[in-house]
């Protein structure tokens, strides 16, 4: 059923890219090519990856009337996964949508539909906030599996209203370890206003979670956020959210059932600021506090840090790095990035290093990663 309404998803956007073209719309076209090779050097063996991927993007936008405007995405991610392991190695080849969505506008408010990608707050590297995207911090390409929604957006200027209605597929998404019951919808929204303070917004979620364990079981999840940003002379922000079960539910991990915690939440603190050294020195740090939710290591809060620096060497060269290192598995990672960007190509050429006491003191793994992007 839903391969069925992916594709007549597909085919309805490409039916509206037609006949936008023969209402003289704007129409692009745009092709992804990304090579991608990563190592990783454990204590005893050497594994590896490689990917190969096609994304190709058709947009079309048409303006039947004044104020008024109808837009339409379509991608796919056509990808090959090889995987070295152990002296093994695996193929894997994956052709799915990566964005399929109709939008219709009406001066301030727009509503859309389909596959989409919603992303909300002001943190950075560590996102109380990541209810619906997967996005890597400091990824270079910051690509992210979006989600089956309708969103309503109204721009007042001031403040933004957005609410959310997304179907259950059983499958998680963003930050969630428990998955929203197939076939039953979740509704949320988000009120963001600009004031004497900043930028604040107020966000909440409601849904019901995939039991497998008692089916019968109803047990419901109440999500709230809050994320302010204040602009001075340097960036500051807060986010954070707390989430409520309406009942006891829990996950297994590996062969242990850990119960999920009644109450739980996570708040972030950061900061950002350029320094005028040489061509401009960015710096972003945070800070993150995450209590309530039960892991096999412990039952208890934990902190988590991390340190962003950005240095463009010139027009096209960056050396970017990020640090983040997590009290629960006493975990230090680092990863030293140089990217060189033109007008279509691409590449990031990256070193990394973590070292953790999880499972077991002292582990250390390094990976050396090059990553190759050609938009035509």
């Amino acid at each position: 059923m839903i391969r069925l309404c992916r594709l007549l998803l597909v085919l309805l956007v490409l039916q509206l890219e037609v006949c936008l073209s023969a209402l003289d719309a704007r129409i692009s076209v745009q092709n992804r090519f990304t090579a991608q090779g990563t190592l990783f050097f454990g204590e005893s063996l050497t594994d590896g990856s490689a990917s190969l991927a096609w994304k190709p993007e058709l947009f079309g936008e048409y303006e039947p009337l004044a104020d008024w405007r109808l837009s339409a995405d379509v991608s796919m991610d056509n990808r090959l996964d090889l995987v070295f392991e152990a002296g093994d190695s695996t193929q894997e080849i994956d052709l799915s949508l990566y964005r399929a969505w109709l939008a219709a506008s009406w001066k301030q408010t727009e509503l859309k539909a389909g596959l989409q990608h919603i992303r909300m707050g002001v943190a950075q590297v560590y996102r109380p906030l990541q209810w619906f995207d997967d996005l890597v911090p400091g990824s270079f390409l910051q690509e992210s599996q979006g989600v089956r929604a309708f969103t309503l957006i109204y721009f007042f200027p001031n403040p933004e209203l957005r609410i959310w209605a997304l179907p259950g597929t059983g499958e998680t998404k963003g930050r969630e370890r428990i998955a929203t019951r197939k076939g039953v919808w979740e509704l949320g929204g988000r009120a963001g206003l600009i004031n004497a303070l900043g930028e604040t917004g107020i966000s909440f979620q409601h849904r019901i979670l995939q039991n497998d364990q008692d089916p019968d079981k109803k047990v419901q999840e109440y999500r709230f956020g809050l994320d302010q940003r204040l602009d001075g002379f340097m960036g500051c922000w807060l986010e954070a959210d707390f989430n409520y079960l309406s009942d006891e539910i829990g996950v297994y991990e590996g062969l242990e059932f850990v119960p999920e915690p009644r109450y739980y939440g996570s708040t972030t603190i950061g900061g950002d600021y350029t320094f005028g050294i040489g061509n401009g020195l960015y710096l972003l740090g945070e800070v993150n506090y995450e209590w309530g939710r039960a892991t096999e290591i412990q039952n208890e809060g934990f902190w988590s840090s991390a340190v962003l620096l950005n240095y463009p060497l010139g027009l096209l060269d960056a050396l970017h790095w990020l640090g983040t290192y997590q009290e629960q598995e006493k975990r230090l990672s680092g990863m030293l990035s140089w990217r060189r960007t033109f007008d279509k190509l691409s590449w990031d050429l990256s070193l990394g290093f973590t070292q953790s006491d999880y499972p077991r003191p002292g582990q250390k793994t390094g990976l050396v990663s090059l990553t190759i992007n050609y938009d035509l």
